[in-house]
């Protein structure tokens, strides 16, 4: 009955006396003849008809009855053969049929933009859902799934930008803002400047720069291994002193120099960051295509595209530039921020170790240092008397346990020892051996610093 009642429809959207005439063998082919492919193939000669009125006019179908019939033998044999879905497009009977009830229907109303087109959208995914398979539904499918990719990478490429600035880019901004205000609170001892570890890390840099510099020279410019060899020594002993005279002269500023870099990365990092701004976002095709980008140019495909065509949409190569565009500057975002978010991570734990509100082990050991006396200081020429004699003691080497020092008294004759001894720091005396006994001045010395 369902099928009575589908030519029933035809007959009412069109008007067509024969189809009045096939409704009427229809219900003969149910009731008289009881054989559903009798009543398959009469629906399909009625598509089959009308398809011919469509294209080629009333008068022209009557004085052409032979079409009707030559389309009934061919529907006829075609269910006789088993066929349970024609293929449309090699037999040209059911989606002849389906577009009287889409973009063919008499009673659709095209005053409206892209009404026939959007009624050709209903049909291919009517037609989608008889048959998967079709040419149409392929290549219908082939320009919307190209279109939705480029879009939902776009998309997913945004997004992803647009939270990593919020995200990633807020949390290092406040944490190095709050970096720097606490470094800047910091007071660093000027002992910390003389610190005896400035030699020796100097020294290691100054050999690791030698050891590239050997390597740029030999394989970069080939040169012999003897020539890169020398011009390796040399830049050892280059960064060497560099390093040495760079650590001791900003030490004491450390906290200072760890916030000008944390706030001139940051600085260039937020301009990074508003230079990257959303690429297409002047333009909306992009971001939301259209009914024509997403529909319109994939029937267009669809219909007339021949075999071997590749579909190419108007907004296909914008698109994935966009697309590209935006994961680019995803990266060079993580490129900058990463290593920020990073050093203000360390140097925050730093600040917050070293402050002595928090009253961490680090802030003691400041505190320590701030009132511990600087014993490079002693390594000096002192001026003082000796048995009521002008003396100069001269002080060579001195260490946390240990001294060296000479003494000269001008006496008739001047008097050199060379001496051996400790120094208390605290408290600024000394006491010294006589290293060599010669009979003159042999003895223990001692005595107090002002």
């Amino acid at each position: 009955f369902s099928i009575v009642n589908i030519a029933h429809i035809v007959y009412l959207r069109t008007g067509e006396t024969v189809v009045l005439v096939l409704y009427v063998a229809i219900h003969a082919g149910v009731h008289v003849f009881s054989n559903f492919n009798v009543c398959k193939v009469i629906v399909i000669c009625c598509a089959v008809h009308l398809q011919c009125i469509r294209h080629f006019g009333a008068e022209v179908i009557e004085d052409a009855p032979c079409v009707g019939v030559t389309s009934f033998l061919s529907a006829y044999f075609a269910c006789q053969s088993g066929i349970a879905r024609p293929q449309p497009h090699e037999q040209g009977y059911l989606d002849a049929w389906l577009t009287v009830f889409y973009q063919e229907d008499p009673a659709l109303d095209k005053t409206k933009k892209h009404t026939f087109e959007k009624a050709c959208v209903k049909y291919i995914e009517h037609l989608e859902k008889l048959n998967p398979n079709d040419a149409w539904v392929h290549n219908y499918r082939i320009g919307t799934t190209f279109v939705e990719k480029n879009r939902k990478a776009i998309s997913r490429n945004h997004k992803a930008l647009l939270w990593s600035k919020l995200l990633v880019g807020g949390t290092t901004i406040i944490l190095a803002l709050l970096t720097i205000y606490g470094a800047v609170q910091l007071h660093i001892p000027e002992i910390v400047g003389n610190a005896s570890w400035i030699p020796m890390v100097s020294n290691i840099i100054g050999i690791l720069a030698g050891i590239v510099v050997l390597l740029v020279v030999l394989l970069g410019f080939g040169l012999s291994l003897l020539w890169s060899g020398g011009i390796g020594v040399l830049g050892y002993f280059l960064f060497t002193f560099l390093f040495k005279l760079l650590l001791g002269l900003t030490m004491v500023y450390l906290n200072y120099v760890v916030a000008a870099l944390l706030l001139g990365a940051l600085i260039w990092g937020i301009l990074v960051a508003i230079i990257q701004n959303r690429p297409a976002s002047g333009n909306s095709r992009l971001v939301n295509p259209g009914f024509e980008e997403r529909h319109l140019e994939p029937l267009d495909f669809a219909f007339n595209a021949k075999k071997g065509e590749y579909f190419k949409s108007s907004i296909g190569q914008d698109s994935q530039n966009v697309a590209y565009w935006l994961k680019e500057g995803l990266k060079t975002f993580y490129w900058w921020f990463a290593p920020l978010l990073s050093a203000s991570l360390l140097f925050g734990f730093l600040t917050v170790y070293f402050t002595p509100s928090f009253e961490m082990r680090g802030s003691k050991l400041l505190e320590e240092l701030a009132n511990k006396t600087d014993i490079s200081l002693f390594k000096n020429t002192w001026e003082g008397t000796f048995d009521g004699r002008k003396a100069t003691f001269t002080i060579t080497k001195v260490t946390e346990k240990t001294a060296e020092a000479t003494i000269q008294v001008h006496y008739t004759n001047l008097l050199n020892e060379t001496l051996n001894g400790t120094i208390n720091y605290d408290e600024k005396t000394f006491h010294f051996d006589d290293a060599v006994p010669n009979g003159n001045l042999d003895g223990e010395y001692t005595g107090k610093f002002n």
